[in-house]
């Protein structure tokens, strides 16, 4: 397992570090309102304000799909904060999230930290996911995919 955490920091170092050619232009990522969907081990859309170039915050509801087997999904609530590493059209970023999945009248608190690249609106992710609750703990890797949609913003 912790072979596999260490692949998958590495990876998204990489793709932090690898030079990228980009065009000097504003408003890659301008300051307001964005809804971004999302895909991870849930299916998720957050809305959020993007404070500056560097810095967005984002709250949302999801359906966590459970993959043990038993035929159920699970709602899903999060809030979060994302630092971008540019104001360029390519960035990197670090994203956390705290959320909490509902089910059997409990709320699980469920932590995700993710890195990766960005490209515009685009992001893709590698990080992963911490849960705890009663002594049983889960620790586990995640991709994330997901797009921004500026409100209000003219690209």
């Amino acid at each position: 397992m912790r072979k596999s955490l260490f692949f998958i920091l590495v990876l998204a170092l990489l793709f932090m570090i690898v030079p990228v050619k980009t065009q000097a232009q504003d408003a890659y990522r301008p300051q307001g309102l964005f809804m971004r969907p999302e895909l991870y081990s849930a299916v998720a859309v957050e809305i959020g304000y993007q404070i500056n170039p560097f810095f967005q915050i984002s709250g949302g509801f999801g359906v966590e799909i459970d993959i043990s087997g038993e035929s159920r999904s699970l709602p899903e609530m999060l809030l979060g904060f994302r630092l971008y590493t540019s104001e360029k059209k390519w960035a990197a970023f670090f994203d956390y999230h705290l959320g909490f999945l509902f089910f059997d009248g409990l709320a699980l608190p469920v932590h995700r930290l993710s890195l990766g690249p960005s490209v515009k609106n685009f992001d893709f992710g590698l990080g992963v996911i911490y849960s705890s609750l009663d002594g049983e703990s889960f620790f586990g890797p995640c991709l994330t995919i997901g797009y921004n949609f500026r409100v209000g913003n003219k690209e």
